[in-house]
């Protein structure tokens, strides 16, 4: 699907686990709001999940938000099919051996994955050896925001993030 040419949406589907997982998703956003403030109006968090709560008692999101609520596991996976990238996160206090399921979902989904866990982990491992995306450290958030600009200037130069992904090691 090619992307709203006006917004650059960013997925999470599933549980934020913790105010940690969250403060560190949102300082990514925060960082780059403000080193790139023209961009970040056209930033768009897709969230679908049980824990909208902890979204919706913020007062200072960095950028907008569109809070899907629960949706079905067809419904989530569309959702981020037509987003521009994936958001995984993992808490940092979180072992670097921690997977989930959810991951080899998303390497399959055909959409970069942008990851804040721990970059010699698992999931990080993973999204190395099958070329869909990037890991960073979940409180190195200059890291990330760097890595989501440069998919960003991408989108808005093409219209698509760039992704040759490798699947054959799963």
């Amino acid at each position: 699907p090619v992307p709203d040419s006006k917004e650059f949406s960013i997925s999470y589907a599933g549980v934020l686990y913790n105010e940690e997982n969250v403060t560190n998703i949102l300082r990514v956003f925060d960082v780059f709001r403000e080193s790139y403030p023209e961009a970040a109006r056209h930033l768009v968090f897709e969230y679908a999940g049980a824990s909208s709560a902890m979204l919706s008692s913020r007062t200072d999101l960095p950028v907008s938000v569109r809070d899907h609520g629960f949706l079905t596991h067809r419904a989530a996976n569309l959702m981020r099919a037509r987003s521009a990238v994936q958001l995984f996160a993992l808490p940092a206090t979180y072992h670097a051996h921690v997977s989930t399921g959810k991951i080899f979902e998303m390497v399959r989904v055909g959409v970069p994955i942008l990851a804040l866990t721990h970059p010699g982990g698992t999931v990080a491992r993973l999204i190395a050896e099958t070329r869909t995306g990037c890991a960073f450290d979940p409180l190195d958030a200059q890291a990330a925001c760097d890595a989501l600009k440069r998919m960003f200037d991408q989108w808005k130069a093409r219209g698509h993030v760039d992704y040759a992904p490798d699947l054959s090691s799963v």
